[in-house]
């Protein structure tokens, strides 16, 4: 629970939104207008980060998720009228006296009065059926036999022995079948809601809208679209290098999902584990004192502050997230943490996102935040990089601990190119495709035919594999995934600066991250000081970069179409 208490009092923001309507905006009372927009923005953002957070920290059961739609139902559609107002008084005027930084969020604003305009209850809608699509309190999950609890299953995966582990992760697909039926149901009338809303909207399909939404205003789906099939093309064979190490280090005859429990992957360190936590800590402040001693300090204050769940609990949802709380100007994060690579690894990505709102909450009005969304991965990306890099300073993690995790952050980075190419490539075919003409059969044979196509890796483990696409930021924000594709590719790009100078390397990434929205994506790499720009030659350097940061770390890539070739 957070420390600092907070309350919604409805009828006194009511009459603040409305005193805001009755307030002039010219040019001389522009900047106390704003400031009472972003007042009235901050209570209401906080407000449903909370009822989000609720809902997130308790799936298991229906009342979190009950007040979430209450206020959808109460407030949501009051606060959304005057916003309307508000949104038409703001375009209107900045349209005519250009607010520099207001660029991308003016035109989104202008998008946003329209949705508001046509299909507000579409819009309540798609809210309520995605907190359903994480909510599971009415869902069944037997824990198959022999074992007793949920927990000794997970443990099972964990296993040394490769049999046992196989036959844990088999159970757990029989585990997870009820939770992916119910979520499969709510993205299929997902799928079919933001059809009707696109229609509504009159753009040709979710495909198109979802391009406006996402303020993609600084390059083309067609540039998209051709580093997409760079990626596609070029990836493969590099990752199936990686996995062949992976499986050299492990002393395994091959890698794939099942060992992904591997005792050195699921134990990356003795000093903590899951009901304990302490040492984890320590060594984390170790690590961001070494390239921020201010990050260090607020690692501590958000533990301190409830800010941070990292508790291992089985009611709460099984995906990590970051969020702001906009009004208290605090960051919050919630995750389960363990002693795995993995489970490390995302901590270092949602402190990135921790850091990043941090920065530019002291610093930018609400609605100035989320535009910088792209840019916000690849932050995130980054930390996970200077985390591997700066993991000696933990004194938790062995030599051949910090390999690992190297070659894992390696190996990650390969993944998400990979695997959200081809999750974009299948929702771009879901979002074109005829609702009329969607199954849920199709949707699995498709994904199936993609991901035999690109990385048959992933259909190691069958079930796992034709389930993938149930799982992901793309069911709450249709084609998110290329934002983590877009970071991985910056991220190693942003990799040669840091061999050069990790602390020079920081001060300018803190600096794009202080930038908030206020520039389009591309505008907030180059402040970071990257040349990305969606041409092949783009791709191939971020690539070249991932192979200078693998010899840097002593885990040297050569450059062999085998996937057996060694990167040693």
């Amino acid at each position: 629970m957070f420390k600092e208490q907070f309350t919604y009092d409805w009828p006194n923001q009511q009459n603040a939104w409305q005193e805001l309507l009755d307030f002039p905006l010219n040019p001389e009372t522009r900047d106390e207008w704003l400031a009472k927009w972003d007042e009235l923005e901050r209570h209401y953002a906080e407000q449903r980060s909370r009822l989000h957070w609720d809902t997130m920290a308790d799936v298991k059961s229906p009342e979190p998720l009950e007040a979430y739609k209450a206020f959808n139902r109460d407030v949501v559609p009051q606060v959304t009228d005057f916003q309307k107002e508000i949104y038409a008084r703001w375009v209107e005027f900045d349209l005519k006296q250009v607010t520099p930084g207001w660029e991308v969020t003016t035109r989104y604003l202008k998008h946003l009065q329209r949705e508001q305009d046509l299909i507000p209850e579409l819009l309540q809608q798609e809210e309520e059926k995605m907190m359903e699509f994480y909510n599971a309190s009415h869902v069944e999950q037997p824990v198959p036999a022999p074992y007793a609890t949920e927990q000794d299953l997970l443990d099972a995966m964990d296993l040394p022995d490769r049999q046992q582990r196989q036959a844990a992760w088999e159970a757990r697909q029989i585990h997870m079948q009820p939770l992916r039926e119910h979520r499969v149901a709510r993205y299929f009338e997902l799928i079919q809601l933001r059809w009707e809303q696109a229609r509504k909207l009159g753009f040709n399909n979710p495909l198109e809208l979802s391009w406006e939404r996402l303020k993609r205003h600084d390059f083309t789906l067609q540039q998209w679209q051709e580093t997409r099939t760079t990626l596609l093309n070029r990836v493969p064979a590099l990752l199936d290098q990686v996995h062949a190490q992976v499986a050299r280090e492990l002393e395994l005859p091959e890698f794939d999902w099942v060992d992904r429990g591997h005792p050195a992957l699921s134990k990356i360190s003795a000093a903590y584990d899951r009901t304990d936590l302490t040492a984890l800590h320590a060594g984390l402040r170790k690590v961001f004192q070494a390239f921020s001693p201010r990050l260090a300090e607020q690692y501590q204050e958000l533990l301190d502050g409830g800010y941070l769940d990292l508790e291992d609990r089985r009611t709460k949802t099984t995906q990590g997230f970051a969020d702001l709380l906009a009004f208290t100007r605090k960051p919050c994060s919630m995750m389960t943490i363990d002693a795995s690579a993995g489970g490390l690894t995302l901590l270092l990505h949602e402190m990135g996102h921790v850091q990043h709102f941090h920065e530019m909450l002291q610093v930018h009005p609400t609605m100035l935040l989320d535009a910088s969304a792209k840019f916000m991965e690849f932050v995130a990306h980054t930390f996970e990089v200077y985390g591997a890099h700066f993991a000696a300073e933990s004194e938790i993690l062995t030599p051949e601990n910090i390999r690992i995790l190297r070659l894992l952050t390696l190996m990650y980075r390969l993944e998400g190119m990979l695997h959200c190419a081809m999750v974009d490539l299948w929702e771009e075919w879901v979002y074109t495709t005829p609702p009329e003409s969607l199954t849920t059969e199709a949707l699995y044979a498709h994904w199936e035919e993609i991901a035999w196509a690109h990385h048959p890796w992933l259909m190691s483990v069958p079930e796992a594999g034709r389930n993938y696409w149930t799982n992901g930021w793309h069911v709450r924000v249709p084609f998110g995934k290329t934002r983590y594709a877009l970071a991985d590719l910056c991220a190693l790009e942003f990799s040669g600066q840091m061999i050069k100078d990790p602390h020079q390397a920081f001060e300018r990434l803190t600096a794009g991250m202080r930038l908030g929205g206020t520039l389009p994506f591309l505008g907030l790499i180059q402040a970071c000081g990257l040349e990305f720009d969606f041409t092949p030659q783009a791709v191939e350097r971020s690539l070249q970069a991932f192979q200078e940061l693998a010899a840097f770390w002593g885990l040297a890539a050569e450059k062999r179409t085998d996937p057996q070739a060694s990167l040693a």
